[in-house]
């Protein structure tokens, strides 16, 4: 009689849980009615059970959507971010003349920034970047080429002289 009356009062504070839509509590009880009222449950008390499971999981639904809408939230605000970096960088380069080692450097972090900026960066910005790196990665070949080509002259002057 007292274990009916202890389960009773349990199921009793299940439903009020419910009611409050207090998560903690109706973990708790939920965890020792499992335990304790697994076998011969009543129609209601199934009910009870089911409607705390129903609880538990639209708010661990709730929380999942809560957290994915963060984290489109995040990756949003790093790809304007990197936008921007992409955008100065850009600006930088119509600054004037510099050196290869600068600008491939310079390059890269625009590719790079432009890569995780995605849609941000517009089709001209895209143009302008890939014009760049065309331009750094032709400035890799040309410091060999010019060795050569003086390499070249100074074995034609001591031929010629």
């Amino acid at each position: 009689m007292k274990q009916s009356h202890m389960r009773g009062q349990l199921f009793s504070e299940l439903d009020e849980a419910i009611v409050a839509s207090d998560l903690m509590q109706v973990r708790t009880l939920r965890k020792h009615l499992r335990a304790i009222a697994n076998r011969g449950q009543t129609d209601t008390e199934k009910q009870t059970m089911a409607t705390a499971e129903t609880l538990l999981k639209a708010h661990a639904r709730q929380q999942q959507e809560v957290a994915a809408a963060r984290r489109a939230e995040l990756q949003d605000e790093r790809a304007s971010q990197a936008a921007g970096r992409a955008r100065k960088l850009l600006g930088r380069r119509k600054g004037g003349r510099m050196s290869p080692e600068v600008m491939r450097k310079l390059v890269d972090e625009a590719v790079n920034d432009a890569s995780q900026a995605g849609a941000r960066i517009d089709v001209q910005q895209q143009d302008q970047i890939t014009a760049w790196k065309t331009r750094a990665d032709s400035s890799r070949v040309r410091p060999k080429a010019a060795r050569r080509t003086a390499a070249s002259l100074r074995i034609a002057a001591r031929a010629a002289g």
